[in-house]
């Protein structure tokens, strides 16, 4: 069964016309060819423009509503569709996060207080600290200086977890006062007494030298 386009004059078969459920014929009067190109004109592109503008809140609710009702449905979707393309999917998330700051910071703010968000994070860190024991020791020791260099507003230098390991390793792991095995990181000259958060001012401690030394300042070590 055939048809002719109502714009190029062309007769093609009818699977070559768009269903159109208004007419009689249950086909668009244009070929899909003509169509394609008359949505990529000016006037076609404005009136799409002006039409999603209209009805953007009905199609908004319309939207959520149906990703409440096919939540699992949809995010498997969403799943399988990364999977095939993980590259594009970043890229299109890093053009649009770089265009559109506001929305996405208030979008992760609001997916961030979800009480379901929150009990997944925390699932989610403890696997990982199960996974990297080590890596997690360090970044507590990592925290707990930081918290105390706010604290007593001293200088602050931007500290990576591999230059922390280095250093850790670079005095084996060892309490700088004692020897024996270190669990936290000492500031040499106290935060207290005006020590700045620094790698070269940070040493690993064990938890008794770190508590005996407290905030003395000069500190003598005593010969052992």
């Amino acid at each position: 069964m055939t048809k002719a386009c109502s714009k190029c004059g062309a007769v093609k078969p009818v699977e070559a016309f768009g269903l159109e459920p208004r007419v009689k014929s249950g086909r668009q009067a244009q070929c899909k060819t003509c169509m394609s190109a008359y949505r990529r004109t000016d006037k076609a592109l404005a009136q799409q423009a002006n039409y999603r503008k209209a009805t953007a809140g009905r199609r908004d609710a319309q939207q959520a509503e149906y990703r409440t009702a096919h939540r699992e449905e949809t995010r498997v979707r969403n799943r399988a569709r990364y999977a095939a393309d993980p590259d594009r999917h970043k890229t299109r998330a890093k053009i649009y996060a770089a265009t559109n700051p506001v929305e996405v910071n208030t979008s992760h703010a609001k997916s961030r207080n979800r009480p379901e968000a929150r009990l997944a994070a925390i699932e989610r860190a403890k696997r990982w600290a199960a996974d990297n024991p080590e890596q997690w020791k360090e970044l507590r020791r990592s925290k707990e200086a930081r918290r105390r260099g706010r604290k007593y507003e001293a200088a602050q230098g931007r500290i990576t977890s591999a230059e922390l390991l280095s250093r850790w390793d670079y005095f084996g792991g060892r309490c700088w006062i004692c020897h024996e095995p270190a669990a936290v990181w000492d500031h040499v000259k106290p935060l207290a007494r005006g020590g700045a958060h620094l790698l070269s001012n940070l040493r690993p401690a064990c938890r008794p030298c770190n508590a005996h030394k407290g905030a003395r300042w000069p500190f003598v070590q005593k010969a052992a």
